[in-house]
């Protein structure tokens, strides 16, 4: 079906139930979708979780704004993990899970093999164990590089893994992610935080150095951020709230919200931009249902 929100320039155009497994009498939720960045104008690859111990990827056939067809490609088990959240690098040549075990696994992206698990190290010097995580593991997110991998949860400092080392390099305290809330473009960082006080942050990841956004969180009100992404220029910050469910869409030069979508009655989890198109973006949530959205640039 599609549909606009009168007074915004956002559109939902395509609504899709994809995830058709079913847990007693509800469908499943969607907690992570991300796009492949091999993705086209007219095929959308994503991977998908949902709470369950696997992750499925789809191709979604477009035209535009309109979905014309959907079809699952690959799904593989993590036996005895809840999977929560999946990202590709850059290239589309890994991806990275993390879920209910608190483990984070990086696959290789064409065989679907696993090439590192990312576990927490003894520290000799210091008689324990370090880095890794305590709790649920909510978001996983590679750097631009490639080299670094950001993972964060609901009790635990994000984390970074580098793939070069095959070790935790340091941790980042402050944030509190409940769903898809990290997201780089450069050396920006954003964080979406699942409360109802400085929900958004933006940092500089090499300095440090946090950008006042008093004014964009105290426009959010009490709503909760669950996800924050870059479109692919990064001119755009796509954020994702509930208490109610929302999708915003900031301006990043003046971060002045430039469309909304709002009156959703769904709560939303997740969302994936598009590597050719700045207006194009999925988002996810309960019952198992993914959300084509596009807005009218000026």
């Amino acid at each position: 079906m599609a549909f606009s929100i009168a007074g915004n320039r956002l559109q939902m155009v395509e609504r899709i139930s994809t995830m058709q497994k079913v847990r007693g009498e509800d469908q499943l939720p969607c907690t992570h979708v991300c796009m492949h960045p091999k993705s086209s104008k007219q095929t959308l690859m994503l991977a998908c979780s949902a709470a369950q111990e696997e992750v499925q990827h789809w191709e979604l056939e477009v035209d535009g704004a309109q979905v014309f067809s959907y079809s699952q490609t690959h799904v593989f088990k993590e036996v005895n993990n809840e999977v929560l959240c999946v990202d590709y690098n850059k290239q589309g040549t890994n991806f990275a899970t993390g879920g209910s075990d608190r483990l984070v696994r990086i696959y290789d992206g064409e065989t679907k093999q696993r090439t590192h698990e990312c576990k927490p190290q003894w520290n000799q010097d210091q008689g324990t164990w370090v880095g890794g995580h305590n709790s649920r593991i909510y978001c996983t997110r590679f750097a631009p590089s490639g080299n670094l991998l950001l993972s964060a949860g609901w009790e635990s400092p994000t984390q970074v893994f580098d793939l070069r080392t095959g070790s935790f390099e340091r941790s980042l305290k402050g944030a509190h992610v409940s769903g898809d809330g990290l997201d780089f473009k450069q050396d920006t960082v954003a964080v979406a935080n699942y409360r109802g006080y400085n929900q958004l942050q933006v940092f500089n990841y090499l300095s440090g150095t946090e950008l006042d956004l008093t004014q964009v969180n105290e426009r959010l009100g009490g709503c909760h951020a669950h996800a924050a992404r870059f479109s692919s220029s990064g001119k755009y910050l796509f954020v994702v709230t509930s208490q109610p469910a929302s999708l915003r869409v900031l301006d990043t030069a003046t971060w002045e919200e430039v469309a909304a979508l709002k009156g959703i009655n769904t709560m939303l989890s997740t969302a994936a931009t598009h590597p050719l198109d700045d207006s194009l973006c999925v988002v996810a949530g309960s019952k198992g249902c993914l959300m084509l959205t596009k807005f009218s640039q000026k």
